[in-house]
């Protein structure tokens, strides 16, 4: 029983390996568009004690450019991500069940055949 139990706890991280990389993405996703956006933040505050001219207008619009860019770029790698490591999470949920079931039937079944 024991050797049956470890074997299928080994196949559950077997199984959960890949699925790391995908919440990894999902947690830095959003933080990577956070660090761009406080870049673009800062470019657009560098020219804002200065005269406003037609150079610093495009040095602003840039700078709010960048922000949002950053952040789009942040959120569309994390919610794919964030869908994938769900989808596959609960796949994997599914799976654990059915092997516990599958164990608990064979445990079961052998046991019936010492008796």
């Amino acid at each position: 029983m024991e050797v049956l139990q470890t074997r299928a706890r080994s196949e559950v991280v077997k199984m959960e390996r890949g699925i790391v990389v995908l919440e990894i993405i999902t947690g830095v996703g959003p933080l990577l568009g956070l660090v761009g956006t406080i870049f673009g933040l800062i470019t657009l505050f560098k020219g804002m004690g200065v005269e406003v001219s037609s150079d610093h207008a495009a040095m602003f619009s840039e700078g709010i450019s960048l922000a949002l860019e950053a952040t789009l770029l942040g959120l569309a790698v994390a919610i794919p991500s964030l869908i994938g490591w769900s989808y596959f999470n609960r796949r994997i949920e599914a799976m654990v069940v059915e092997m516990e079931n599958h164990c608990d039937e064979f445990l079961r079944g052998q046991y019936q055949r010492v008796q």
